[in-house]
């Protein structure tokens, strides 16, 4: 009887040992996948804070929507207006009885750049004339310019010239079967439109405000004799010019 309770009593210990390790091993396996979830969240969250970093997440934050940038127009008059500019054209003109014409070609060197605006000098060749009844009369003239470019709508695509000219010329005047020689002097007022067409080319209207003009008449025979004129604006005799710009420069 006794040899029995002692085995009861061996089972049960054993029995009890038994499911004590049991449920250390499996606290122990329960650790064990928590750390390594923990460890793996961890590196989780790192991995995804360097993402972040690298794919500099805030750097849209100063974004402008696409209509800002259209408003505001960025370019400047430096980056539109070439260095140099080659020009040729026609110009027209009306009197009473009287048809006045011209042809001409100038280059246009950029002499300053200012905040707003750049200063063009210009060297031109002129051949013009008018017809009046029997009286023709033709002079080449040699041109200076100082011009003022100045954009005056929102976006530059239309610039402002203004400036003055200064020219001399030589030709003659015919009457009938009369020739007289011609010196000339002007001095000009001049206004003008300029209107970019595109990177390469624009379109100018030029005409004077304000012309003073000496001729120096020699006549086939008889005495030599000079003559003044001025001209404001709405004079019929002054010519309106057009040309053709053509950017030989590269712009800045």
């Amino acid at each position: 009887m006794k040899t029995t309770s002692f085995k009861l009593v061996f089972l049960l210990i054993l029995s009890a040992l038994t499911l004590n390790t049991s449920f250390s091993q499996n606290e122990l396996d329960k650790s064990v996948t928590l750390e390594a979830s923990s460890s793996f969240f961890d590196s989780s969250v790192s991995a995804l804070d360097n993402l972040t970093e690298e794919m500099d997440l805030y750097a849209f934050e100063d974004t402008k929507p696409i209509d800002y940038f259209e408003i505001q127009d960025e370019r400047s008059v430096a980056s539109i207006l070439a260095r140099a500019m080659f020009a040729v054209g026609f110009g027209l003109g009306f009197g009473e009885e009287q048809t006045l014409w011209c042809l001409h070609a100038a280059y246009y060197m950029q002499l300053s750049m200012f905040a707003n605006s750049a200063l063009y000098g210009a060297l031109g060749l002129v051949y013009d004339g008018f017809s009046y009844n029997d009286l023709t009369r033709s002079l080449l003239d040699f041109q200076l310019k100082l011009l003022m470019f100045s954009p005056i709508t929102k976006f530059k695509e239309v610039f402002l010239m203004y400036g003055v000219l200064m020219a001399y010329g030589f030709g003659s005047e015919k009457y009938n079967s009369f020739t007289t020689d011609i010196t000339r002097l002007t001095a000009s007022l001049v206004l003008g439109l300029n209107i970019i067409l595109t990177a390469k080319l624009s379109l100018a209207l030029q005409t004077s405000l304000f012309t003073y003009q000496k001729y120096n008449y020699k006549p086939e025979s008889g005495e030599d004799y000079t003559n003044n004129f001025t001209r404001a604006f709405l004079n019929k005799q002054n010519l309106v010019a057009l040309s053709l710009f053509i950017n030989l420069g590269r712009q800045r």
